[in-house]
């Protein structure tokens, strides 16, 4: 089952991108109006490759960053779950490559797609059948050739070996142009049982079977030019008046999506009226759209890389990654990263520019840039921009990059380096000695930048901070470090130089790194102040998952009367974390959602006691979002109790509810509330919200007053 699920999910991507790129073939068809069908013949084979093929060097909308976000955020939600894939934009060959859950909702219109496809296809073959049945008891009046009066204009049928069946009555003029059109005819059933295949796969989608009625059209108006490709005008409008001769299609026969028939006869004969044929001009503008439009459906990628300067200037090592990526050179080191609001990212050090290669480094010119995880380049910064100057700079072949959140601002930072060559008198003068005891020849000495990875572009915070271990002790330096944080301290990290230890401390306020000479005293000092704000007791509730990592990390602060105020909720902590800190209330639980069919310790559910009710959020983990939110109060409760004519239930602003969520299943939340109404009267109850179609069904009460109680139960409201 799941690889019926996997075809689906592909035919379903597919499918979404013909529906985009709609648009696009109807206004190119329509351009291409008055031109000869044998360039549109060429098109239509580019529309129906990209209805098939899912393997293409980039999708018609990765130009648009936004949009193909948006895409692939909708293929996320479609009810199929890959596992060890974090983030959105996966590739197709992922839902190949790695296992899958399915929803029971996705199982269901998967059979139901399967059972689609078959049954389009045998009652196609089963109508042709039926259709070849009763033509072939027409009349004999030529060689492969009958006359019927079930039908009411001409049918062929057969792959190998071609029946024509003509209508009864039809003049032998009418036929000789009829038979000139047949024999213009190529590969005719071949073709058809490829397009009626495709057709079959995307049976969903109107839009596919639009395509299949205009490439009906395109194909008889192309066999027509054939017919009398650039001859007298005079033959043409014989020709012409032939098919007028044919009578419009009538409801005699209803034939099958595999017999060829003519129809369509006035547009036809208008057009060999008036068709103009090609010249060596026409003929480079359609090939030069026919290019245009294959860049559109496979190439786009590549082209939005030439657009921004190209790859064939610079080298590039394939083996390091796709020849098409977004990149311009050589990628050194790379680590997947995440952005401050959870979106997947890569960070990637390149060589632009070669100056040389030696066994263990790369010499020339190089950049740091960030990518999403389509490849799309979102930031760039050049080792000028992170060291203050230019020039030639070496980077080890073998190198990491390393990443952290040094400040505690929730966004992460990179660290990269550069080896510095320093005379004795420079050491001297960093160490602040006078009689050179320690010697610059025994030690490595590297000077560090801290870049903070932002959502949308990368700034230095921290510069020409030096490191010196000495060569023969245990600790090593690199391009690339992770910093030695204080503990206890967020924003505080150390580094040592020769015998020294040096103090590096965020400046809020500057938005950058500083350093300060510190004792003991002052770093006692910085974990006073770390704590301040927080002198009451912190806590911190965790959810693991199946793994045993970290899924979900709440952090809650003791007030005065010992209540948990939430600071935090940070999902993913350990590695590409996203963090919300607008959570208004205090903590109850924290607790996974339980479902079937679904990924096991996905849904993560926090209940608090808000500023007006006892309410509760829903976190999917896999994606990283906020799923679901209830709200802190009772405005839309009674916007429920409005929906279904409840209208002598109503709410003060700040009256008592508590939520519950009784079920998660296939998108739709069975809510729990009890509340106090105005009046006196509590209510009790439930109802469930469809977190797809954001409508509420399901809705049931009870009522109890001061001295008198009953119940009743709403029916669900009729959707318009």
């Amino acid at each position: 089952m799941n690889w019926l699920g996997r075809i689906f999910y592909t035919v379903l991507s597919m499918s979404g991108m013909m529906l985009f790129l709609a648009p696009l073939v109807l206004l190119l068809r329509f351009g291409m109006r008055n031109q000869e069908k044998k360039f549109m013949k060429w098109e239509w084979w580019l529309v129906y490759l990209r209805s098939l093929c899912p393997v293409a060097l980039s999708s018609p909308i990765c130009f648009f960053d936004s949009w193909n976000r948006q895409y692939h955020l909708f293929l996320s939600t479609l009810g199929l779950t890959i596992e060890e894939q974090s983030g959105i934009m996966n590739s197709w060959s992922a839902v190949f490559l790695h296992p899958v859950h399915m929803t029971k909702t996705f199982t269901v219109c998967a059979v139901t797609w399967a059972a689609g496809v078959f049954l389009v296809l045998f009652s196609a073959f089963f109508v042709q059948r039926r259709v070849k049945q009763t033509l072939m008891q027409g009349k004999e009046i030529g060689e492969d050739i009958l006359e019927s009066g079930t039908t009411s204009v001409p049918v062929r049928f057969g792959f190998f070996h071609k029946i024509h069946v003509v209508p009864a009555g039809m003049h032998a003029r009418d036929m000789r142009y009829y038979l000139q059109h047949i024999q213009a005819h190529s590969f005719e059933n071949a073709k058809r049982i490829v397009v009626v295949g495709i057709t079959a796969i995307h049976w969903f989608n109107p839009v596919m079977w639009l395509y299949y009625i205009l490439w009906n059209h395109d194909e008889e108006y192309l066999a027509d030019e054939k017919a009398v490709h650039k001859k007298p005008s005079a033959e043409c409008r014989e020709y012409a008046q032939g098919l007028l001769n044919i009578q419009k299609e009538s409801k005699k026969l209803h034939l099958s999506l595999f017999t060829i028939r003519e129809g369509n006869v006035e547009k036809r004969a208008q057009r060999m009226m008036y068709l103009k044929w090609d010249k060596t001009g026409e003929k480079l503008l359609n090939f030069l759209i026919w290019s245009v439009t294959l860049i559109l459906f496979f190439l786009l990628a590549p082209m939005k890389i030439a657009w921004s300067g190209g790859t064939w200037q610079n080298p590039v090592d394939s083996s390091k990654g796709s020849l098409f990526s977004n990149t311009k050179g050589i990628v050194i080191a790379k680590t997947d990263i995440s952005s401050p609001d959870g979106l997947d990212r890569i960070l990637k050090l390149e060589l632009l520019e070669k100056d040389k290669t030696d066994k263990d480094s790369y010499t020339g010119t190089f950049a740091l840039r960030m990518y999403d995880d389509f490849d799309n380049r979102i930031a760039s910064l050049s080792m000028k921009d992170i060291f203050g100057t230019g020039g030639s700079y070496a980077f080890p072949k073998d190198m990491n990059l390393f990443v952290g959140d040094y400040n505690g601002d929730g966004t992460q930072e990179a660290v990269l380096g550069k080896k510095l060559s320093l005379s004795q008198k420079e050491f001297d003068r960093m160490t602040e000695q006078t009689d050179s005891s320690q010697k610059v020849k025994d030690y490595t000495v590297y000077s560090y930048s801290v870049i903070n990875l932002e959502k949308e572009n990368m700034q230095v915070i921290g510069s020409d901070i030096c490191a010196a271990v000495s060569k023969n002790g245990k600790k090593e330096l690199s391009s690339s470090v992770e910093l030695d944080t204080i503990e206890d301290i967020t924003t505080v990290f150390s580094v040592p130089f020769a015998k020294e230890t040096q103090y590096y401390v965020w400046n809020q306020e500057k938005g950058k790194y500083e350093q300060k000479d510190l004792s003991k005293k002052d770093l006692e000092q910085y974990k006073t102040d770390s704590t301040a704000e927080a002198k009451e007791e912190t806590q911190e509730h965790t959810l693991k998952n199946n793994s045993g990592s970290t899924a979900v990390l709440v952090t809650t602060k003791k007030d005065s009367d010992g209540n948990e105020d939430i600071q935090s909720l940070i999902l993913s902590p350990k590695k590409n974390q996203k963090k919300w800190d607008n959570i208004h209330g205090y903590y109850c639980d924290l607790k996974w959602i339980t479902q079937e069919n679904v990924l096991n310790n996905r849904y993560a559910m926090l209940i608090y006691n808000g500023t007006k009710a006892q309410t509760f959020t829903v976190y999917d983990t896999k994606t990283r979002t906020q799923y679901y939110q209830q709200e802190d109060g009772t405005t839309q409760l009674a916007k429920v109790f409005k929906q279904y004519k409840e209208d002598d239930i109503t709410f003060e602003d700040g009256a008592v509810v508590v939520y519950n969520l009784k079920e998660l299943k296939d998108d739709i939340l069975t809510i729990g509330f009890a509340g106090q109404a105005d009046n006196g009267i509590t209510v009790k109850g439930s109802y469930q919200y469809d977190i797809k179609k954001k409508l509420t069904t399901n809705f049931t009460y009870s009522r109890e007053a001061d001295t008198d109680a009953s119940a009743s139960a709403s029916p669900s409201p009729t959707t318009k």
